[in-house]
């Protein structure tokens, strides 16, 4: 991988461009199985173990372990031992790096997403993965499958910090910069989609797989706004369409998730200046 000033040039290689295959797969003892061909494969060892071969490379992935392999050419797993492994087939960009680390408990709730996403797009395979020409996706990434590169994503940059801890500051921030307006974006997103529900940080962050000190502090350097500030303008700005549009006051109480009408009112009071009789009869 590049570095550049002090740092790393780090865009291309969180950026996942598109995803192949991803399949958990069960692998019986004494068993090789040859890869579909993508530019960069991730391998989650959940049980036994897996040996990873490409022309230049040979990779053990023991239990518990997760690894990224970013070689071309023809490659294949096999394993001596009954074993179990999510493996991931991608293209992340150039001049990307091979990693490999132990899962702790954050890394595992991702990976368990993964395959959740996963198994939604690919299926369950038993001991095949289906080729890329089998089964064509869609170069836009939507739903599930968007599931499954934001956490290719997340789970790579977790193994480039160890890798480069000497320029971990400067990672971060550069992933922070390329990154935060997309996450911005999207936060604003979620807002306006579920403006009528009870949600909270803690639930945009795990929505995003970021955490929630990371999607505030984001948030505030893109808008300006805390996220609870933007909910709030979202909500008073659907309360003044609905209300412009002829909706009683309490049907949009009820509507924008608000727990009674006085409460309604005396946010939208406080927002506006006016109460919702007085912006009505302002119309």
């Amino acid at each position: 991988m590049e570095k550049s000033s002090g740092g790393l040039n780090v865009y291309k290689a969180v950026n996942v461009n598109r995803i192949y295959y991803a399949n958990y797969i069960d692998l019986p003892a004494r068993t090789q199985i040859s890869l579909p061909q993508s530019p960069c494969t991730m391998i989650y060892c959940d049980e036994g173990r897996v040996d990873y071969r490409s022309l230049s490379e040979v990779c053990r992935v023991e239990k518990g372990e997760n690894a990224f392999v970013c070689q071309g050419g023809d490659r294949s797993i096999s394993c001596g031992i009954n074993s179990k492994a999510l493996v991931v087939g991608f293209d992340g960009g150039d001049d990307l790096i091979s990693t490999k680390i132990a899962v702790d408990s954050g890394i595992k709730a991702i990976l368990s997403k993964l395959m959740a996403y996963s198994e939604n797009v690919f299926g369950r395979s038993v001991y095949d993965i289906p080729s890329a020409d089998e089964k064509m996706l869609p170069s836009a990434f939507s739903g599930s499958l968007q599931g499954v590169a934001t956490c290719v994503e997340i789970l790579f940059i977790e193994s480039l910090k160890p890798a480069y801890k000497p320029f971990k500051a400067n990672f971060e921030n550069e992933y922070f910069t390329s990154q935060g307006r997309k996450v911005a974006e999207k936060i604003i997103a979620i807002l306006n989609a579920r403006k009528g529900e009870k949600i909270t940080v803690d639930d945009i962050a795990n929505e995003l797989f970021f955490s929630p000190s990371y999607v505030k502090s984001v948030f505030f350097r893109y808008t300006g706004k805390t996220i609870t500030e933007a909910k709030t303008e979202i909500r008073i700005n659907s309360a003044k369409d609905m209300l412009s549009k002829g909706a009683k006051i309490a049907d949009v109480a009820i509507s924008l998730g608000y727990s009674s009408t006085s409460h309604f009112c005396s946010s939208f009071k406080k927002a506006t200046g006016l109460t919702p009789t007085e912006f009505i009869n302002s119309i």
